[in-house]
């Protein structure tokens, strides 16, 4: 399971979620109605991202 949090900019919060030790699941991808990405914290629980 993969809670999706809103974020104003996909790329910039993953940007950051990986500086501070999260691993890229899914790279930031448009959909059809946003854009979407997904990383691994450093305990691998995964989190996505969505633009608001």
């Amino acid at each position: 399971m993969v809670a999706y949090f809103p974020v104003e900019d996909v790329d910039a919060a993953l940007a950051r979620a990986e500086q501070l030790g999260g691993t890229r699941v899914l790279a930031p991808v448009d959909t059809p109605v946003s854009r979407i990405a997904v990383f691994a914290d450093p305990d691998g629980n995964r989190v996505g991202l969505v633009r608001r």
